[in-house]
Order: structure tokens, then C-alpha cells, then sequence
């Protein structure tokens, strides 16, 4: 009898496990081609090193590259496989959501059951915020659910092999962002002395043999990145590794926001699914699903905890359960080391998915005990908010699809919300560096618009393309790629209005930072053409202006 049950409670566990699969293509299809905002900045970096790393070339030495060198070399596979164009690298960051979906699925079948299971990764896909500045992230997600993966796996059966597999994938979010690398370390290493500790494993005193082997990542992460850096100048190294000592400075980038105040606000703000932006109005005419969901996890944390406390044989919440949420949400804490030291909004985005495992993992083990018409109602109730979370990134693709101003050709094919002067400035400027620019000419693009690069499919002819007043250019810096223009004989400089952009340490080309590019650029070229509107503010780039400089006659 006990054997029949486990047979089709297994048979049940794979058919959510591959109903999940098939909700992932319903929930991803609508954004297979189309972004809610492309940058010229964020973006175009990311796009530029993804192209320069399929051509060959390698991270910080060929190209500048500000975070850690392993997603370049994922996103440039990718382009080789299904072509060159920002689709395919949607492909491929949505690929790493679906992983780091399933095993969600895959850490919670410990404690829930698999409808359970199910609605968590669905919830994940739907509602976890994107990075919407970068594609690198994903894969430092993915990474680390895998760790907690191979941490629940220890924990039912506490052998070295779940920690010799954690060594790849602490090495990989070293790889891809060190100083989360370094956090995720600290949480490793924390959540294993947790579980022997709280479970009381046979073998504490190997502890620091356990401590060696999850150094190992850090030493080889700290040679990879030695050796892409060797004999590069220092100052290019610590722009291109920000988290190393006296890059920047306080009075240079400045908080964006008080982080106590931000946060708190912000926290409440994700919670209840709205953007700041966003208004209460709007929220509660589409959202209503998705806020009585969010109660209902508030309700269980509160009864997790309730039911963790008491004893006896009959008590739902065990000493098992309550450590690894102990570890879930640890990771969570320490994943959002970024958010609380600064404030900066968006990088409450790393905390967030493991919030949602947390909240899962927490309701998961709450409801075992409800009767099946609860269970039903709960699980028509997520799936509601899921469907309408998710129809409305269908009606969001069919409002831009419809408008064919909204998409962006060539290199790009995609669809973009951004706004019509933005994309027509883009396009404009586009066309006329292809129509001008000879086959092998190149051209300097200052502060940083590297989007361009990937349009035109040129390169650089300097490493750098981001000169703002928190990369503190140096005197040196701007000597040596002022020789290299005039070696080159470069023929067209393009200046964007980010150059006087009022944002948070951005500073004023030619004033706060950069004076010799400026005055080497107000004596050896002059205004050839000006696309986009230089009197509205380009502020967190939603509006674009470019001008174009030509080489004065020798």
C-alpha cells in the first residue's frame, strides 16, 4: 500500500515538475522580443562585450567591463548559437530563469507538496523583478539556488559531496559578481554550521576541512581575475573592479537615497507588487489578486512562526524546517547587502527571489494539514494572480507590436517602450554613422552610449567607453586615449546629452570631469549634425540627444 502511494505521489511530483516546464513558455513567450526600456548605457555594454567576447576578445583587457568576466563568455555562446541580435540574448537570460524556477520547484519537494512546489516557480517567473539594467545577474541567480539546492540536499543526508558541488557554483557567482561572490561565501559556509549544528551531523570536528574546501572557490576566482588584469594600469583595474578599495568616493556618487528610508519604503512598495511609480489607483484595479496573495504569506510567516514554538506530538513545524528557513533567509539578508548599505532601489532585486522561496517554503508546510477544498482554493486564488500578471504581458507586447515606431532594426530586432523621440534620435544617428563611416573607420563615443557600438557593429578604439565624474578618469587616462585618437586619426566623436545629465555622480563633460577630452574635442573637431532634443533633460535617459563632431581638415 505504502509503495502504491510513493509510486503516485512520484508520478504527481513529475507532472507538476513538467507542467512547470510548460508554464514557463506561456509565462516567457510574450518577452521573446520585447523590452519594457533598453539603455544606451547598461545595455549597450552589455551587448558590446557579449559581441567583442564572440569576436574573441577577452573581458577588462580588450574591452571595459565592469562586473566579473564569466556571463560575457555564456551570452557570446548564446549569439553563436541562434545569431547576433538582442532576442537571442533575452534567450538566454531567459533560459537561467527557468532553471533557477525549477529548482525552486526541486528545494521545495523537501518540505511541500509538488502543487505547491508548482505555484512557487510560476509566482517566480512571474512577479520576481528583472534586473532591468543588466543581463549579467541572471546567472548569479541560477548559481545561487543551486547552492541552496545542494544545502537542502545536505541536510537530508550531510555527506562532502554536496559540498564539493556547491565549489562550482560559488566559483561561478564569484565569476559573475564578486562582492555577491563573497557574500554568498559568508552564507555558505554560515547555513553549513547551522544544519550540523541544529542537526547534529556526526562530524563537526572536520569543520575546517569543510572551511578549506569552500576557500577554494575564493583563490581561484582571485586568480582568474589577476590574470585578465595583469599589466593593465591601475586606475583602469579599479574602474573596471569596483568593489576594490578608493574606487570613487562618497562626495563623487553620493547615496541615492537615505538607505534606512529607502528601504523600508521600497520593501512595502515590492511587497505589494507596485513600482514607486506606480499609484495606488492603478495598483488596486490590476492587482487585486496579487495583494490578497501577498496577506495570505503574511498570515503564514506569522502562523510558521506560531506553530514553530510549541511541542508535543502534534506539533506541524519541526526543528528541520525552521533552520533551513533559518538559511533561506539568511541568503536573502546577505544577497541584499547592496540594497541596505545604499539604498539604491533596484538592488532589493537580489533579495527578492529568495523572499519568495522563504514565503513558499514557509507556506508549503502550513497547508499539509488543510483540508483539500482549502488547498483548492489557494491554489486558484495564486494561479489568478498569475494569469494576471501574465496576460498582461501579452497586452503589453500587442500594444507595441502595433506600433511599429517602437521597433528597433538591424542588429536589435526588438521591440522597446521607450519613448518615440528616443527610438527615432537612435535610429537617426544610427543610419547616419553607417552612411558616413567608411568599412574600417571607427569612431569615439563619450560619456557612455556603447549601444551604438553594437548597432553599427564597430568597436571601440580605446578599452574605455564610460566617462563619468564616480570612474575618476584620470590626467594620465585621457592622454593616452587622446594619443590613441590622434594615431588613429578617428574622424567623428559623438557626444550624448548624458554629458550634462544632472544624475547622481554623473557629473559635467569638460567641467567635473574629462577636460582634456573636452578641449582636445573643442580644438580637433567641429558640429557636423545633431539628432534628438537638447533642451529636455536626460536624467535616467528617458529622453536622447546626440551630437556629432567631424574632424577638422589638417
Amino acid at each position: 500500500m505504502l509503495e502504491h502511494y510513493q509510486t503516485n505521489q512520484t508520478n504527481l511530483n513529475r507532472l507538476f515538475f513538467i507542467l512547470a516546464g510548460l508554464v514557463a513558455v506561456f509565462i516567457f513567450l510574450p518577452s521573446r522580443d520585447v523590452m519594457p526600456f533598453l539603455g544606451s548605457g547598461d545595455h549597450g555594454r552589455d551587448l558590446y562585450a557579449f559581441q567583442r567576447t564572440l569576436q574573441g576578445e577577452t573581458p577588462y583587457r580588450d574591452y571595459f567591463w565592469n562586473y566579473g568576466p564569466l556571463m560575457p563568455y555564456y551570452y557570446s555562446l548564446i549569439l553563436k548559437i541562434f545569431g547576433v541580435s538582442i532576442p537571442s540574448v533575452l534567450l538566454g537570460q531567459f533560459f537561467l530563469k527557468i532553471c533557477s524556477g525549477l529548482l525552486i520547484f526541486l528545494i521545495l519537494m523537501v518540505s511541500a507538496e509538488s502543487w505547491v512546489a508548482f505555484l512557487a516557480v510560476a509566482w517566480f517567473w512571474a512577479f520576481s523583478p528583472d534586473f532591468f539594467h543588466t543581463f549579467n545577474h541572471a546567472g548569479a541567480i541560477t548559481a545561487l539556488f543551486a547552492i541552496l539546492y545542494l544545502l537542502t540536499r545536505y541536510a537530508q543526508k550531510p555527506i562532502f559531496k554536496y559540498i564539493y558541488l556547491m565549489l562550482p557554483c560559488l566559483t561561478a557567482v564569484l565569476l559573475i559578481k564578486f562582492n555577491t561572490g563573497v557574500f554568498a561565501l559568508v552564507a555558505t559556509a554560515a547555513s553549513i554550521f547551522i544544519i550540523d549544528h541544529s542537526f547534529k551531523n556526526t562530524f563537526p570536528a572536520r569543520r575546517f576541512q569543510k572551511l578549506f574546501w569552500l576557500s577554494v572557490p575564493a583563490l581561484l576566482a582571485c586568480i582568474i581575475y589577476l590574470i585578465l588584469v595583469r599589466e593593465l594600469p591601475d586606475y583602469y583595474i579599479r574602474q573596471c573592479l569596483p568593489f576594490l578599495p578608493s574606487y570613487g568616493s562618497p562626495s563623487r556618487q553620493g547615496p541615492h537615497a537615505s538607505p534606512l528610508e529607502i528601504s523600508a519604503l521600497y520593501a512595502v512598495y515590492s511587497w505589494l507588487g507596485m513600482g514607486i511609480n506606480k499609484t495606488p489607483n492603478a495598483f488596486f484595479a490590476t492587482r487585486w489578486p496579487l495583494i490578497m496573495c501577498n496577506v495570505l504569506q503574511v498570515m503564514a510567516l506569522y502562523q510558521f512562526v506560531r506553530f514553530g514554538v510549541r511541542s508535543g506530538a502534534g506539533r506541524i513545524v519541526n526543528n528541520k524546517h525552521i533552520h533551513m528557513a533559518m538559511v533561506i533567509g539568511l541568503f536573502m539578508i546577505l544577497m541584499s547587502h547592496e540594497f541596505l548599505l545604499s539604498g539604491t532601489h533596484y538592488r532589493i532585486y537580489w533579495g527578492i527571489p529568495f523572499l519568495i522561496l522563504l514565503i513558499f517554503w514557509v507556506s508549503g508546510i502550513l497547508v499539509k494539514n488543510l483540508n483539500w477544498r482549502w488547498k483548492l482554493a489557494l491554489f486558484i486564488l495564486a494561479s489568478l494572480a498569475i494569469s494576471v500578471e501574465t496576460v498582461d504581458k501579452y497586452m503589453f507586447r500587442e500594444q507595441l507590436v502595433r506600433n511599429p515606431s517602437h521597433f528597433l532594426g538591424g542588429r536589435a530586432k526588438i521591440y522597446i517602450n521607450n519613448p518615440i523621440d528616443w527610438i527615432d534620435t537612435f535610429k537617426k544617428t544610427t543610419e547616419y554613422l553607417k552612411s558616413n563611416l567608411r568599412p574600417d573607420e571607427l569612431f569615439f563615443i563619450l560619456p557612455c552610449d556603447p549601444l551604438y557600438f553594437y548597432l553599427t557593429d564597430k568597436t571601440s578604439l580605446v578599452r574605455e567607453f564610460q566617462f563619468f565624474d564616480y570612474m575618476n578618469v584620470t590626467e594620465q587616462q585621457e592622454r593616452r586615449i587622446i594619443g590613441d585618437l590622434e594615431n588613429k586619426q578617428v574622424g567623428y566623436f559623438l557626444v550624448s546629452n548624458r554629458s550634462e545629465a544632472n544624475e547622481t555622480g554623473h557629473g559635467i563633460f569638460g567641467k567635473s570631469y574629462c577636460p582634456l577630452l573636452a578641449d582636445y574635442l573643442a580644438t580637433h573637431f567641429q558640429k557636423t549634425m545633431v539628432f534628438g532634443d537638447w533642451e529636455q533633460p536626460a536624467d535616467g535617459s528617458p529622453n536622447h540627444a546626440v551630437t556629432i563632431y567631424k574632424r577638422l581638415a589638417a
